[in-house]
């Protein structure tokens, strides 16, 4: 059995991006320290793998107009708590990953800082393989819907491209899809192959904002904290087992009722 684990995501600097928690300060590390808890124990289950695929976003970035968001904006710090993070991971081979430019792309590539710390160089997509008969892609970008039961479609949209383009570049086309960059878990496979996106590894931000601008804009529907281990079996079998963190954001909703002279429902809302 060859066996994958797969993260990315983490967005390291950000306020609620993962690093240790002695990053934080004193009287804020609850939730971070929850996290690392969690992800080290279940790393620790798992055990040393074959190969520790990084998929992009392992830094928050600069900021640019956003750095109420972060812990710190320093990129070389940023870089140095991701690469923490990272090498809890004990593996034989690791692939990096570039992610989006907005986060790890300004006077420098932020990630090449991180993958330096492990002797290796990130690409914008690795094709690993075969394993065991098995084709990898892993790229960090997907298409993202908003619409509640459409988040299948972008990831089947990867998997029809790239049967498409082997067939007119003439390569082999990837057999299991690999994509990161929308905080949620999702799978999609047919008889010929199998799609997968893998979580976050960054906490939601509260609606409230507590200090991040993020949440101003869409709400997501989905958002799930973890990895993903990935084992395929000497007959080519992919099984994906992801990693999420057991957790539930409960942000309750309270409605502000003005005094408003004949309101019928502000004796209820009370």
């Amino acid at each position: 059995m060859i066996s994958v684990l797969v993260e990315g995501d983490g967005h390291s600097g950000e306020i609620l991006g993962l690093a240790h928690p002695d990053h934080w300060p004193k009287g804020k590390r609850r939730l971070s320290q929850l996290r690392w808890d969690w992800r080290r124990a279940r790393l620790k289950e798992i055990g040393r793998v074959d190969i520790h695929i990084i998929g992009g976003d392992m830094v928050d970035g600069h900021g640019r107009k956003e750095s109420l968001g972060l812990l710190t904006t320093d990129l070389g710090e940023q870089a140095q708590w991701a690469a923490e993070a990272i090498a809890e991971v004990k593996a034989d081979y690791r692939y990096f990953t570039y992610g989006t430019p907005f986060h790890v792309v300004g006077l420098m590539k932020t990630e090449d800082l991180v993958a330096r710390e492990f002797g290796a160089h990130p690409r914008v997509e690795w094709a690993i393989g075969p394993l065991h008969g098995v084709r990898i892609l892993d790229r960090h970008s997907i298409g993202n819907s908003a619409i509640p039961y459409g988040q299948g479609t972008p990831m089947w949209k990867e998997w029809v491209r790239d049967q498409i383009q082997a067939v007119m570049e003439d390569f082999k086309a990837a057999n299991l899809q690999i994509r990161h960059h929308v905080h949620w878990f999702f799978e999609m496979r047919n008889a010929k192959g199998c799609v997968v996106v893998c979580p976050t590894l960054k906490f939601r931000t509260p609606p409230d904002g507590s200090g991040s601008p993020y949440p101003w804009g869409l709400r997501p529907q989905y958002h799930d904290i973890g990895f993903l281990l990935i084992e395929i079996d000497r007959s080519g079998e992919v099984y994906v087992r992801p990693q999420i963190m057991p957790m539930k954001a409960i942000a309750p909703r309270e409605y502000i009722c003005p005094s408003i002279k004949g309101n019928s429902s502000a004796d209820r809302a009370r």
